[in-house]
């Protein structure tokens, strides 16, 4: 019998809407977004946004609003979904350990009924009295919230007068005695635009205080507009009128003209951001008088974005963009007297949807498919190449061949690694890094003439070199040797670990644990014999394993793991004593050719790294040392070194092999993601100035500085189309693409990659521009580099 296994390898990244609260605390600002059925929660802070937790919603979002009751020191989030699912939730708890609590669901599908053509609308009255939602034509669903939501909310179905009208959009007013709510709505005559007030205990709609009959025809926004001012503006596409009572203001403005505006988002009480459907944005000021109120209207263009779903305002300028169709983005607003465009993109977050078609290549032939995607529109299209990893951004490249290890230096600077110590079978070289420029260099108190197993920097502003004969303490300039310890026989050191304070150091079946002091001090403080020769091993200090404060101040690791060679064991040994505290058999014939201790996602894990490509790890208890939980999976099929690096999110591994892999931990769950190098056998991290944050590769040939992608368990690209594509197919006999893709000839901002293709066009359309007609095209890419190889656009009378 066959069996299909589905499960989500991408999360989704279309933004149905997006919104601003203070949610998680009193204290926070934050954006909410929702994408399809995940509701992401970040938190606004000086370095940017940073995620703070990823909710799955079961169902897709459709609407979602936030208010505040009184008696709530934050605010709550409605949400409603495709299946006409509605819940209320609220942060509960702390900051740090709070969960999201549903303070009350329901079902608020009516039997009869037929879906409104413009989708589901809902807002929530300023005075957080009632929520209003408009499912079905020509009938508004109100929930009563007035109580606080202390028992099961109220809800009931209200009829307008006129059924054969269309709503296009509905918006709460500001400072009302009862809640009145301004409808937008299309008839056989035109669109037309009333408020109602709503009678909660009658449960009718009663006429509000101002209408307006043959607005604009493409009307399409309702701006509600707070205290002190009120009334609302209604924004159409080539107009804003303002009203309030029997007060109306007209404008119009050409800089809007045929820009349908699809989303707003409010500034402050007299500004506000507008966005059009092919991503102009809008910046509405109102003029007021504390006599008459609103005074005057005046509209500027800021720029281009993506195309808006949702826009959001964070703060000091920052706006966030979410788009369905492209990249959302995080852009700052520049001041008036700059350039054309006053929108300066911070962040792009990549989208990979709408996707319309794919096709699955194989570049290296290895079995290892990428899938290339059509997604995005006009301006927005693109290609996006899907693989299973994580992307190395490589900046420089050093041909080394025979490296043994790597590991950054820092001598006579405290903030950026200057020298890189490089280790080779029987010698040592030093390599400065000046710039952009790699030169090698020698110190006396280092040996070049042995294979070095370890160096870096430790405490007390010291150096040290670990090497097959000794262990070496150096100054800080790296002239003057400070101390040596050796073997009392003089046996070659094996394998070692240091952690900057503690070095342990492992020959034959013993094992020998120093310490290093101030003043050149290199102080062995315990040894011990096991019964099988160390394999490998690791004294990584743990944040939470700490036993005292005096253990945090220092560095100090409480334990330390080996792995042992003829019983194909590990073991947990306490430090500094080096006493047993668990041991684990791994089973089988393979031995462990290295070990780590590491926090994942504020969890502690042993993990080791087997001779023929397989990772074995742990949970740790990092107060008693204790094993547990033990999982395995083959990586490779060569012995797999482990080395610690960080990220924004935390710690994580890379784990050197013939398939390198990176090692983290999301949601207290370990993942495995792919890496683009063919194979590394040495890594660590480098933060030269440079080459910042950046980690360092050593294979058989070559040594690579790069920066790590976001680790993610899919690797995307992009290669921008700026035009509709439709269809793809991938030919491997002649290592092609051919690709269909549109656009519009009116469409300025959208230049057309066919134009560029070395094939020229076969027909020209003799079309004026402004005209809204579409051109089909066909492209032959290159499947390696995605260049345009040869193009032929269609007849204006002929689509693809």
């Amino acid at each position: 019998m066959a069996y299909n296994y589905i499960v989500t390898a991408h999360k989704p990244s279309a933004v149905t809407t997006s919104l601003t609260a203070n949610f998680t605390s009193p204290d926070d600002l934050n954006l909410l977004v929702a994408k399809n059925s995940q509701l992401e929660i970040y938190i606004v802070t000086p370095e940017g946004l940073q995620l703070f937790k990823d909710v799955s919603i079961y169902g897709r979002i459709n609407v979602m609003k936030t208010f505040r009751p009184t008696e709530s020191k934050t605010d709550l989030l409605f949400i409603l979904t495709e299946k006409f699912h509605a819940c209320v939730l609220e942060w509960t708890g702390s900051h740090k350990d709070g969960v999201i609590f549903t303070r009350f669901q329901g079902n608020v599908q009516d039997k009869t009924g037929r879906l409104a053509e413009a989708g589901m609308l809902g807002d929530i009255d300023p005075q957080c009295r009632i929520i209003g939602l408009h499912i079905y034509d020509c009938l508004f669903k109100i929930i009563s919230i007035e109580d606080g939501l202390k028992g099961e909310p109220q809800a009931f179905t209200i009829r307008m007068e006129d059924l054969s009208v269309s709503v296009v959009d509905v918006q709460f007013l500001y400072h009302c005695e009862r809640p009145t709510m301004a409808v937008l709505f299309q008839d056989t005559h035109g669109r037309h635009a009333k408020t109602y007030v709503i009678d909660v205990a009658d449960k009718e709609l009663h006429p509000g205080p101002w209408s307006q009959e043959n607005l604009e025809s493409e009307a399409s926004l309702i701006v509600s507009i707070p205290d002190p001012f009120g009334g609302a503006l209604i924004v159409g596409q080539e107009s804003i009128l303002y009203f309030r009572d029997s007060y109306v203001l007209p404008q119009t403005f050409p800089v809007i003209k045929e820009a349908r505006i699809v989303c707003y988002n409010r500034i402050s009480v007299d500004r506000y951001i507008l966005g059009d459907e092919i991503g102009q944005l809008f910046m509405v000021l109102l003029t007021t008088s504390p006599a008459v109120g609103i005074t005057d209207i005046k509209v500027q263009l800021l720029g281009v974005t993506s195309f808006p779903q949702s826009i959001s305002y964070l703060d000091n300028g920052v706006v966030y963009v979410g788009s369905r169709v492209g990249d959302s983005q995080l852009i700052k607003l520049l001041p008036e007297d700059t350039a054309s465009s006053r929108i300066e993109v911070l962040e792009t977050y990549p989208n990979i949807g709408p996707i319309v078609d794919l096709a699955v290549v194989d570049v290296e032939r290895q079995g290892q498919g990428q899938v290339v995607t059509c997604s995005g529109v006009l301006k927005d299209g693109s290609l996006r190449v899907i693989r299973n990893g994580i992307g190395i951004q490589e900046h420089v490249s050093i041909d080394l061949p025979g490296m043994k290890g790597v590991w950054p230096l820092r001598i006579n600077d405290e903030v950026f690694d200057n020298n890189m110590v490089i280790s080779f079978v029987g010698q040592t070289r030093i390599l400065r890094l000046s710039g952009d420029e790699v030169e090698e260099v020698q110190f006396a108190g280092f040996i070049s003439d042995r294979e070095t197993l370890y160096s870096g920097n430790v405490s007390h502003d010291q150096l040290l070199q670990i090497t097959d004969h000794s262990v070496r303490l150096i100054s800080a300039d790296g002239v003057s040797l400070l101390s040596e310890w050796r073997h009392p026989q003089s046996r070659n050191i094996n394998v070692c670990s240091c952690n900057g304070v503690q070095v342990i150091i492992a020959i034959g079946r013993e094992l020998f644990s120093l310490e290093v002091g101030a003043a050149g001090c290199l102080e062995q403080v315990a040894s011990t014999e096991l019964d099988c020769e160390i394999a490998c091993i690791d004294a990584c200090p743990l944040q939470s394993g700490r036993r005292s404060s005096e253990s945090l101040n220092s560095g100090k690791a409480s334990f330390c793991a080996v792995g042992l060679w003829t019983d194909i064991s590990t073991r947990v040994l306490s430090l500094p004593d080096l006493s047993e505290v668990c041991r684990s058999s791994l089973g089988g014939e393979i031995i462990p050719r290295s070990a780590l201790i590491i926090e994942l996602d504020g969890s502690p894990y042993l993990i080791l790294g087997l001779g023929d490509g397989t990772v074995t790890y742990f949970g740790l208890d990092a107060q008693s040392g204790t094993l547990h939980d033990r999982k395995q999976l083959t990586i490779g099929t060569q012995p797999v070194l482990l080395r610690k690096f960080s990220t924004r999110t935390g710690s994580s591994v890379f784990a050197c092999t013939d398939r390198p892999t990176v090692i983290y931990a999301s949601n207290k769950k370990v993942l495995f993601s792919n890496v683009n190098l063919k194979q590394v056998t040495f890594m660590c991290p480098l933060n030269a100035e440079s080459y910042r944050d950046s980690l360092a590769f050593a294979n058989n040939t070559c040594l690579i500085v790069g920066t790590i992608d976001d680790i993610q368990k899919l690797h995307i690209r992009t290669v921008p189309l700026r035009q509709s594509p439709k269809r793809i197919a991938y030919q491997e006999s002649s290592q092609t693409l051919g690709l269909i893709a549109s656009r519009l000839l009116s469409d300025p901002m959208a230049p057309s990659i066919s134009s560029h293709g070395d094939g020229p066009s076969t027909s020209e359309n003799s079309l004026q521009s402004g005209e809204e007609s579409e051109v089909h095209s066909l492209l032959i890419l290159d499947q390696h580099t995605f260049d345009t190889l040869a193009s032929f656009q269609f007849p204006a009378a002929e689509w693809a």
